[in-house]
């Protein structure tokens, strides 16, 4: 009878391993693609800062550019008014 029992017994524990492995087997499927969404996103992420700094450079490229003509007609503007003595 005990060898009855223990082999009852011992196939549950199988079963249970089994089980268990099954489910490490699903999680880790789970956790590889979570993996591959985060590498996906990484790259979008850098892919936008990519073109957020391009385009804060052209920002300040304009901005630069639009400052400096209104000073600079303003300066062409006073030399052509001033008459030396």
């Amino acid at each position: 009878m005990n060898n009855k029992l223990d082999l009852k017994e011992q196939t549950e524990i199988l079963v249970k391993l089994q089980s268990i492995d099954s489910g490490k087997k699903k999680i880790n499927i789970m956790l590889s693609r979570v993996d591959d969404q985060i590498k996906k996103l990484d790259l979008e992420l850098d892919a936008s800062r990519t073109i957020v700094v391009k385009s804060e450079t052209a920002l300040d490229d304009l901005r630069k550019k639009y400052r400096l003509q209104p000073c600079q007609q303003l300066i062409k503007e006073r030399q052509r008014q001033w008459k030396p003595l």
